[in-house]
């Protein structure tokens, strides 16, 4: 039996690492600190410390020398898990793609010269805000340096407004620091990318949907098997760019791009699948078992390839306001909703949804599947607009920006 080393579970909804490694039959020991996850259940050992405890390193080193391999679902554990890696002759993210998952500004200052630049700058003090103003021409993000799930994220359209949202990002920075960027315009789109040995070994490109201003949460990700129309615009060589400007070695990355003037631009990366039902939508449609081409990946063992025969996949999320009640029974959202495959809640009943500023804020999730696009979307809108009324919220109205 092999032994796998988890050093940080990342969030809720990551079932799918752990039931990948039990159907090979792989052990895992996960460390972590988060108390609402109930990844217990499903692993052979758990170990409460911090994923980003520096001193793992030597206090797991016992741990780590009967291990065959070592990964992670946290950004913040992500240099840690490059560091042990190494130590131990296992499969390694890469130095830099480990540090700039954390680090926003890090991430700008490696791809920059590499990648379409994007107008970036930490933000130490006002001043800094006012010097971006000055030579930018447009909105601008405001974003937590070692942020993720876009908490803390604050759209501003003038130097006025972004010193208005600094302290938020800032507050929401386990380091205290926040960067400025330039807004991209254009559809947003997730690149899930396994890489092995330095190289790009499968690809699967996510369509996504956020509500807009001033904290862009995730309400929709769809996937299908035809990625021709990606291909074309030159996916494959901006994945490739990306991977050999950070130094990913081996990993399967999340990657967050927009698409304007034909071309790919880059928001954010990590060296984890993407979180909040990516994986499951990317195995559904675009045919990529993301978690079972992370462990393979992180043991040394030759990932799968791509299945081209899947159809569309779907997921759409309930984000509004309210008290949650409720709903007693689903079944009446999916019915007559032929592609409609589960409907879950996020949040329990009486939860108060007040300011929407995360995504583990939303309050449930559609999942879709069919051969017909049309039709998957057009339900899986039409049983999260069922949903959301089942829970007695009011949507958040999407406030949309070119």
């Amino acid at each position: 039996m092999q032994r796998l080393l988890v050093i940080g579970a990342g969030g809720p909804m990551r079932e799918g690492l752990f039931l990948a490694a039990a159907r090979r039959g792989i052990s895992v020991t996960l460390v972590d600190d988060n108390p609402y996850n109930r990844y217990d259940r499903l692993v052979d050992t758990t170990i409460l410390r911090r994923p980003d405890d520096p001193a793992l390193v030597t206090d797991l080193a016992a741990v780590a020398r009967r291990a065959d391999g070592i990964t992670s679902l946290s950004d913040r554990a992500a240099p840690l898990v490059d560091q042990v890696a190494r130590a131990h002759g296992f499969p390694a993210p890469g130095c830099g793609a480990a540090r700039s998952a954390h680090d926003k500004a890090l991430l700008r200052r490696l791809t920059n010269g590499r990648l379409r630049p994007v107008r970036s700058a930490l933000v130490h003090d006002e001043q800094v805000i006012d010097r971006f103003f000055a030579e930018w021409r447009g909105p601008a993000i405001i974003k937590p340096v070692d942020g993720a799930a876009s908490f803390g994220v604050v759209y501003a359209e003038s130097a006025r407004e972004a010193h208005a949202g600094l302290e938020h990002a800032v507050h929401r920075s386990r380091r205290g620091l926040a960067v400025i960027e330039g807004y991209v315009p254009g559809p947003e789109f997730s690149f899930e990318v396994v890489v092995r040995d330095r190289a790009v070994w499968s690809l699967s490109v996510t369509e996504k949907t956020t509500t807009g201003p001033p904290h862009f949460l995730e309400r929709q990700q769809v996937s299908e098997n035809d990625q021709s129309r990606y291909e074309r615009l030159g996916a494959q060589a901006f994945a490739a760019t990306l991977v050999e400007s950070l130094g990913v070695e081996n990993a399967v990355m999340h990657v967050e791009t927009k698409l304007a003037d034909g071309g790919w631009t880059l928001i954010e990366a990590a060296v984890r699948p993407g979180g909040g039902m990516i994986a499951e939508v990317t195995g559904l449609g675009g045919g990529l078992d993301l978690y079972d081409s992370q462990l393979a990946v992180a043991l040394g063992l030759t990932p799968g390839t791509r299945d081209v025969a899947g159809p569309v996949s779907a997921v759409r999320f309930v984000i509004g306001r309210g008290t949650i009640r409720d709903p007693r029974s689903l079944t009446e959202i999916a019915e007559g909703l032929d592609s409609v495959l589960h409907v879950c809640t996020l949040l329990p009943a009486g939860f108060r949804v007040g300011e929407l500023e995360a995504n583990w804020q939303r309050a449930a999730y559609v999942l879709a599947r069919g051969a017909d696009r049309t039709q998957v979307l057009a339900e899986v809108a039409e049983a999260e607009r069922r949903l959301t009324g089942a829970l007695g919220l009011t949507d958040a109205e999407d406030r949309r920006v070119a």
